[in-house]
């Protein structure tokens, strides 16, 4: 993995395993993420913040215990974009994609049935660089769904707002059946 600011950055591996159903994709970690070497790593971004409330993981645990507990409930978590070029953490700077290999990944995890895409741009990455090969290549179509952001950086709905449609992850690996 590169640092972020100039030139190329890399992404991280995914987070999964053979009992995963879910799989929570955002675009690409931010920098300060990858200088953390964290998953969702800035302090304002509110992803820890729901899955403390929605599965009781503390955001106060270690990451590499908060990425085995989210596991532990099924849900894994990966980017879309492998590497990019990226000056900001800003989404709308993303440019020069490789996508990441979700054929393969779909292939050794063939539980995962629904993908939740962390925002709008990484929904659109998804459309774009996943959905049709996935389909393609593998013969069969995922459930995907946009939940709002996460980042700080999109603030548009009120925090109550969002985790009550990011709710949806506790529905999505039976937690609320």
């Amino acid at each position: 993995m590169k640092p972020a600011g100039a030139g190329r950055i890399e992404g991280y591996e995914p987070s999964i395993d053979v009992n995963c159903t879910v799989l929570v994709v955002g675009s690409m970690p931010s920098r300060r993420s990858l200088a953390a070497h964290e998953y969702y790593a800035h302090p304002q971004n509110r992803f820890w913040d729901f899955v403390e409330e929605l599965f009781d993981i503390p955001r106060s645990m270690p990451h590499g215990e908060r990425l085995a507990s989210l596991r532990a409930h099924r849900v894994a978590l990966w980017d879309v974009v492998q590497s990019c070029e990226r000056e900001t953490s800003a989404d709308s700077d993303i440019r020069s994609v490789q996508p990441n290999d979700f054929v393969g990944l779909l292939r050794r995890y063939p539980a995962i049935a629904r993908v939740f895409c962390n925002g709008g741009k990484a929904f659109e990455l998804w459309r774009r660089w996943v959905e049709a090969r996935v389909a393609h290549e593998l013969g069969r179509e995922l459930l995907v769904d946009r939940l709002p952001s996460t980042s700080p950086a999109h603030a548009s709905l009120h925090r109550a707002e969002k985790l009550a449609a990011w709710s949806i992850l506790r529905t999505a690996v039976g937690l609320d059946c």
